[in-house]
């Protein structure tokens, strides 16, 4: 090993040198310009020069160099890891640093008492010599240590000692002829650095960390064991602080001055009226103080019930006006509407929206109304609202699949999936996809909307404006969020025009994804007053109000919800009622249904949690008069819709949730009642209503139709804390659990087919009886032409007319229903599932005959409805019946397609939620096993790959064999058609199709570049693979390979995932096993950063092999083998199996048996070390993957994946069960994968490898 190391090091430093020399003789060219020298130049230049400096001596000293990362690492992690068990240290120290400001050392004796280093580098004995007459052998090493318990800088103050070696009681960098060298390369770099991270921020533990971890890493450098993670606040440095301050004064002083004036010309000319009273102000500030630390509605509501319902504050310069009743809104928003329709001049509206071209903050004037009445027919028009209906349920259907996927018990982050589902939606409307740069433009608008509250002070000091823009950094934000927004809008923009120009140029093409940009881009182009900077800023003011406003509401009637559990179950009745049977429920159907209580559970959340609380502030025009007080001209006014909607006297019980207060009161969103603002009032009245109600309504009725929701376990009341700010949303995301509401039907023997209307349950029950009466004639006539069979059919469990066994199976996992039958009726036994006979064998001897003695008869599978509608009459691999194409297919893709891939890494996702943050396993496998296999087929993520995914997941459990009418081959066309499976498999197919089709086209085209340029062969994926081979003749048709790629995700995707959750799952249960196991690979690995396929191929790692057959062996991917069917009459142990019986071998139930494994039920990895059972199929006690000629033919590429994932989890995590859980939940999901039941949450600590060059981890 240390050869290997050696021979690397070697080659790397003499690669430097020649590189460094390269460039040294570049540098004597007249016109090259002369840079830096590095050290390796300098040592380059005395080995020239003739120093006694030879080439192998220079590498020995650029060696030094690694003396300085490790260590200095080290050092200032201890220091750092001292300071925070410190606190009186870390301020002292702190506060010279920050006091001194220019960092210099001269100016910090402090932290030349700080620094230390705590361990000597050994040194070696050259001959016997005495030490304190005691003899000290040759060759003996020798170590000093001064390791003192306390940690007390202020020890050095008065003492003299130093880093130079004279000082014996302290040797950090040793003494004598080998102290080490680097002395004034290191101090520097611990100085500045310790400067640098104390200076800039104050540093404390995370969140219930109580203590640092002192434990030391075994090795030479004593290193920390485990990470120092800490958290970091940046600390305002105080220059900036004295500017403020000076620009305070300033302001203060000018302030002084300009109230004297102002005081002097009111004396001179008295008011008509008084202005409106309001509480005390201070100097300067005015008011502020009322409002600081406070929420603004609140506070604002407090203060009028001392002040009245007008009320003035001061805040800065700005006189603000605040509104607090119906009477008086009526007066500002009715009476002097034209008077109060213009917005203050803020910052944000200037800098980022072009100086207001938007509808929030432009003027009132020419250019306002016309933008507000070409928006409002144009963009936020009931018919342009109508056109974006597929999106809102589009994206509320995903959102509900999402809830779905995620199961009963894991809480659902239901703030961030909202407001995920407004954002989706606002952005397929506005730019018709979402933007490669959305989360740094969305970003950049929720900062904007922090900017743009009206309170921050450059826009409270109107005359000061530009000074404190400048002095806060307000500006600068602000500009970075204009050239973001900007630039991002530019790009759609053109983007736009490129497509609308190229449908133009094909004759009689329209582009029929219109959307937002495309509708402003036309009006533009028709001349008007729409420039390219409106445009930009009317999609700015989309996201503005339509993203975070609409979540919010939807955040706080679901909360409301919680907290209300009648309001709750009448909601949810009336939803339920209104839709009962429906499968989906789409906008259509909410527009013409009658859901009265919906409307008033809307109208009361809004009472209750305005969008905007404080209306979105006007300012006067001219000085005018309310309620008999004067309101100077160029005053700003706030109307307190949050107080009004909780006032006792316009409202019964305010405090409370009370939907049912709306039915005899009819106030509307319109804004011609008072008492209820939500969307204000007047010319300034919100106009998008007809935009957010829509979304209001969907959404609420998806949730409460689909789902009952609980609050998590341990959870027993809702906060209902707001967060500061201008929107008061929710301070903590809502977390529930979804449990899927199950949609009743009106027979319980029929609630699979819920989606059907009363025709159709009808129409099947006379299918079902008709089928039954047949089937009893059926049955007669065969008893009566039966002649006596040579031998027995294999003994079975009893039977019920028509359904034969099937009653057997309802409601049980079936490989463990089939392993107690098989207890009873013995390891080969008959089931009959309506006409269907079923054989199961669940013994190594019944499987061996099966699947070895009379394989061939066994090959073909039996005819499926799903193969022969989604896979073009059984096409695949899967599903193909036994014959001359299933077996060139075969040869075909175990020889071309199924090589192993590499696997994507998922550590960095990992390492990123942190030790604390439980991490889901299952969800994570199916990504990464879902991507590989996406990169592995098509070479990159299909645009249509959500939808093709949910078709073909839908497609695998309609594929299993146990639907009715593949258990009714007589009736099947019949059955397929009543039941609705038929429909179903032919949407699939279509999905799947289209999806492959533009795939395979995609591909052809480039491999078609490819040829032009000569570059066949290169970067190909599984479809150009396929595609070759098509090209070439043979047996692969089209639909060949469309099938063969649907197998690939079928076979390649749940099933790999779900082992990997199972072994997890062991693991956690096991801590033997997972430590020997992740022994065996971090000392395989030791030392790595990073470990790849190839790393994992050549060493030497058989307790991993032993782990992944111990997991298979427990937890089969397919614990009933896919069904085979028996293609002739033939007779096993005595039995005859009739011909096209149903066969599975039940590999679940064989791992399992007492009678082949010792200790069965117990995850033992080391029971394979003497047991040289394998996965060819040629043991079969042992069936993974099945064996015989309808083997899995995935095998090599299953398994790379599976040790890749292992391995990378493993060596770069130490994983622990999340807080408060105790024990790994093992319950198996049904289905015929018997996965996991429930997602398994761990939670990962990063493992930090051991090297000679560690980077700080704070």
């Amino acid at each position: 090993m240390l050869a290997t190391v050696n021979g690397t090091v070697d080659s790397t430093l003499e690669d430097v040198i020649e590189e460094r020399q390269g460039e040294k003789e570049d540098k004597t060219r007249p016109d090259t310009v002369d840079t830096k020298e590095n050290r390796v130049d300098v040592l380059v230049g005395l080995h020239e020069n003739g120093a006694h400096l030879s080439r192998d001596s220079i590498k020995a000293v650029i060696d030094m160099f690694i003396a300085g990362t490790g260590t200095l690492a080290s050092a200032l992690n201890w220091g750092m890891s001292e300071l925070m068990r410190n606190p009186r240290v870390m301020t002292k120290l702190q506060g010279e640093i920050r006091k001194a400001f220019h960092g210099k050392a001269a100016n910090l004796p402090y932290i030349r008492l700080f620094i230390k280093e705590p361990l000597l580098v050994p040194r070696e004995s050259i001959d016997v010599c005495e030490v304190n007459g005691y003899t000290i052998p040759a060759r003996s090493r020798i170590v000093y240590w001064d390791n003192p318990e306390e940690f007390k800088p202020k020890r050095f103050e008065g003492n003299m000692v130093d880093f130079t070696g004279s000082n014996y009681e302290f040797l950090p960098f040793r003494a004598g002829r080998r102290m080490c060298p680097g002395i004034a390369y290191g101090l520097p770099v611990l100085e500045m650095a310790l400067v640098q991270l104390l200076y800039h921020f104050d540093w404390s533990l995370p969140k219930s960390v109580m203590e640092v971890d002192m434990e030391e890493e075994p090795g030479l450098g004593a290193r920390r064991k485990t990470p120092l993670l800490l958290c970091a606040n940046p600390f305002v440095i105080l220059l900036l602080y004295q500017a403020i301050l000076l620009s305070a004064l300033a302001v203060a002083v000018l302030q002084i001055v300009k109230l004297a004036v102002v005081s002097r010309g009111k004396k001179q000319a008295a008011a008509a009226a008084p202005t409106p009273p309001g509480p005390w102000r201070l100097p300067v500030i005015g008011s502020m103080h009322h409002l600081a630390g406070k929420l603004a509605h609140r506070a604002l509501r407090d203060l009028a019930a001392v002040h009245g319902p007008l009320m003035m504050l001061q805040l800065g310069e700005t006189p603000l006006v605040v509104v607090s009743s119906r009477e008086v809104a009526r007066e500002v928003l009715r009476t002097h509407d034209a008077n109060f329709a213009t917005r203050p001049r803020l910052l944000a509206g200037e800098v980022v929206l072009y100086g207001g071209a938007d509808i929030l903050f432009s003027p009132s004037g020419e250019y306002w109304r016309k933008l507000r009445q070409l928006c409002a027919a144009e963009v936020l028009g009931p018919k342009r609202v109508l056109s974006f209906r597929h999106i809102r349920e589009q994206e509320m259907a995903s959102r509900v699949e999402r809830i779905r996927a995620v199961g009963p018990l894991v809480p659902v982050d239901v703030s961030a999936l909202l407001y995920d589902m407004a954002i989706s939606i606002v952005s397929c409307a506005c730019f018709g996809k979402k933007q490669r740069n959305a989360d740094e433009y969305l970003s950049a608008i929720k900062t904007g909307i922090s900017l743009a509250s009206g309170f921050k002070i450059p826009d409270l000091f109107p005359t000061w404006r530009t000074v404190l823009a400048a002095v806060t950094g307000m500006r600068r934000a602000l500009e970075n969020v204009h050239r973001i927004v900007d630039s991002t809008l530019e790009e759609v923009i053109e983007e736009r025009r490129g497509v609308a120009r190229e449908c133009k140029g094909r004759l009689g093409v329209e582009d029929n994804e219109e959307n937002l940009v495309d509708v402003l881009i036309q009006l533009h182009e028709q001349g008007g007053h729409l420039s390219r900077n409106s445009i930009k800023s009317v999609i700015f003011d989309m996201f503005t109000a339509g993203t975070g406003t609409l979540a919010s509401s939807l955040n706080w009637g679901m909360s409301e919800l919680m907290r209300n559990p009648r309001v709750m179950t009448k909601l949810q009745g009336e939803i339920r009622e209104v839709f009962h049977g429906k499968a989906t429920v789409g906008e259509g159907d909410i527009q013409v249904s009658n859901l009265p209580y919906l409307r008033l559970f809307i109208k009361e959340t809004l009472r209750l949690h305005p969008p905007v609380p404080l209306l979105v502030p006007r300012e006067s025009i001219d000085m005018c008069e309310v309620n008999g007080y004067t309101i100077p001209a160029r005053s700003r006014i706030v109307v307190n819709a949050w107080a009004i909607g909780r006032d006792p006297k316009y409202w019964d019980d305010p405090e409370e949730f009370k939907p049912e207060r709306f039915e005899s009161n009819k106030v509307d969103f319109a804004g011609s009642s008072y008492e209820y603002l939500p969307f204000g009032a007047g010319r300034r009245i919100c106009p998008g209503i007809t935009y957010a109600l829509p979304v209001l309504e969907i959404a609420l009725v998806q949730l409460l139709y689909h789902f009952n929701w609980s609050l998590p376990k341990g959870v027993t009341e809702v906060d209902m804390e707001e967060e500061p700010g201008l929107g008061a949303r929710r301070m903590t995301p809502l977390l529930l659990c979804a449990t899927p509401f199950v949609v009743p039907s009106h027979s319980p023997q029929l609630t699979t087919l819920a989606t059907m209307d009363e025709l159709l349950y009808r129409a099947l029950l006379l299918s079902v009886l008709a089928v039954a009466l047949l089937q009893i004639i059926k049955a007669f006539l065969i008893f009566i032409r039966a002649k006596p069979a040579a031998a027995p059919l294999p003994p079975g469990p009893w039977r019920l007319p028509v359904i034969g066994s099937m009653h057997h199976l309802a409601g049980k996992l079936a490989h463990r229903a089939l392993r107690d039958l098989a207890a009873a009726h013995g390891p080969l036994m008959m089931l009959r599932l309506g006409e269907t006979p079923l054989v199961v064998a669940s013994s190594r001897e019944m499987a061996r005959e099966v699947l070895r003695t009379h394989d061939a008869n066994f090959a073909t599978r039996p005819r499926l409805l799903a193969g022969e509608v989604v896979l073009y009459g059984g096409a695949d691999i899967l599903f193909s019946p036994s014959g001359e194409y299933w077996r060139r297919l075969r040869q075909l893709c175990a020889a071309e397609v199924l090589g192993p891939k590499r696997m994507a890494s998922q550590v960095e996702e990992i390492r990123a939620a942190g030790p604390s943050t439980p991490v889901d396993l299952t969800a994570m496998f199916s990504f990464l096993v879902i991507n590989n296999v996406s990169h592995a087929c098509f070479g990159s993520k299909h645009r249509n790959a959500k939808k093709f995914l949910s078709a073909v997941k839908t497609g695998v459990t309609l594929a299993s064999g146990f639907k009715i009418p593949d258990l009714f081959p007589t009736w099947r066309k019949v059955l397929a058609a009543v039941t609705g499976m038929r429909r179903a498999l032919e949407d699939i197919h279509r999905v799947v199709d289209s999806t492959l089709e533009e795939v395979i086209e995609e591909r052809r085209c480039t491999r078609e570049d490819k040829a032009r340029c000569g570059m066949v062969g290169t970067e190909e994926n599984l479809v150009d693979v396929l595609i070759g081979l098509h090209e070439q003749g043979g047996c692969l048709s089209r639909n060949s390979i469309k099938s063969v790629i649907f197998d690939m995700f079928t076979a390649g995707t749940g099933t790999l995932s779900s082992t990997l959750s199972w072994g997890m799952s062991e693991l956690m249960r096991s801590p033997k096993v997972m430590s020997k196991l992740q022994g065996e690979i971090r000392e395989a690995f030791h030392g790595k950063t990073t470990v790849g396929e190839e790393d994992i191929q050549v060493s030497r790692l058989p307790y991993l092999g032993f782990f992944i057959k111990e997991t298979l062996r427990l937890h089969p991917p397919v614990p009933l083998l896919v069904p085979r069917e028996s293609i002739d009459t033939c007779e096993i142990k005595g039995y005859m199996i009739p011909a096209r019986s149903r066969i599975i071998v039940n590999a679940w139930s064989i791992g399992r048996d007492p009678r082949y494994w010792d200790d069965a039920e117990e995850f033992k990895p080391e029971r394979f070390e003497k047991n040289m059972v394998d996965f060819t199929g040629s043991c079969y006690e042992y069936l993974p993957f099945g064996a015989g000629r309808r083997m899995c033919p995935g095998v090599a590429y299953g398994l790379p994946i599976l040790e890749m994932a292992l391995v990378q989890l493993l060596y770069h995590f130490d994983w622990s069960l999340p807080e408060g859980v105790v024990d790994v939940d093992m319950e198996e999901s049904s289905g015929l994968g018997a996965r996991r039941k429930t997602p398994l949450l761990l939670c990962a600590t990063p493992f930090v490898v051991p090297s000679f060059g560690d980077k700080v981890c704070l």
